[in-house]
Formats: C-alpha cells, sequence, structure tokens
C-alpha cells in the first residue's frame, strides 16, 4: 500500500463514489502506472460497502 497514491475521488451521487489510487512504475524501459478504482455504495445503514474494482 505505501506505493500507492491518491489519484482522485469522484462522487457520483449520493448513494455512490469511486476512489482513485495509482502505482507509479519510474524503472527505465518499464514506465507507466496502474491504476486502482474502486466503487463504494451507501447501505441501509448509511454506511460504506465496497462494490468493486476496476484497474486500467
Amino acid at each position: 500500500m505505501e506505493e500507492l497514491e491518491f489519484r482522485g475521488y469522484n462522487q457520483k451521487d449520493k448513494n455512490h463514489f469511486m476512489l482513485a489510487l495509482a502505482k507509479v512504475i519510474t524503472t527505465k524501459g518499464s514506465e507507466g502506472n496502474i491504476e486502482l478504482n474502486f466503487d463504494f455504495v451507501r447501505s441501509d445503514n448509511d454506511g460504506w460497502l465496497f462494490n468493486g474494482f476496476t484497474t486500467n
């Protein structure tokens, strides 16, 4: 987790948000990034539940 950096937060509506984290790779010849997008939905008791993730 220490290699991940915050990339963004998107409140899609009052019951759904997405959190984006990324790992930036700076090794010569392998430069790039890996982004993880975590989706959350509001539960019936106003908590947040993990709803899946996507990657690039």
